[in-house]
C-alpha cells in the first residue's frame, strides 16, 4: 500500500505518524508522572499510619507551589488526593498499592 502513494499522502501519512507519535510520548509522561505521585503519597500515609494518632505537623498542599502549615487530627482517617482516596491509613495504603500496580502495567 505505501509503495503506492503519491508524495503528499506519504507527507500527510508522515504527519499524522509524528502527531501520534507525540501524543503518546505525553501520554507516557504523564503515567509516569502520576505513577511517582502515587509513590510519594504511598510513602507519606504509611509513614503517617506508622506514627500513630499523635498530632503530627505538616505542610498542606493548595497548589502545586503553595504549601500552608497544618497538623493532623486522626491519622486513622486520610483523604489523599490523587484519584480521591478515603479511608483508614491501611485502607489507603492498600487503594495506592492498587493504583501504583494499575498504573506499572500500562
Amino acid at each position: 500500500m505505501v509503495g503506492f502513494l503519491y508524495q503528499e499522502q506519504l507527507n500527510q501519512l508522515k504527519a499524522q505518524t509524528q502527531q501520534e507519535l507525540q501524543n503518546n510520548m505525553a501520554s507516557y509522561t504523564a503515567l509516569r508522572s502520576g505513577l511517582a505521585r502515587y509513590k510519594v503519597s504511598l510513602a507519606v500515609v504509611d509513614d503517617i499510619g506508622q506514627k500513630g494518632d499523635a498530632k503530627q505537623k505538616m505542610l498542606v498542599p493548595l497548589t502545586q507551589s503553595l504549601y500552608v502549615a497544618g497538623h493532623s487530627i486522626n491519622s486513622s482517617k486520610l483523604l489523599v488526593d490523587i484519584g480521591t482516596v478515603r479511608g483508614s491509613s491501611g485502607g489507603a495504603v492498600f487503594k495506592l498499592r492498587k493504583q501504583q500496580q494499575f498504573c506499572a502495567k500500562r
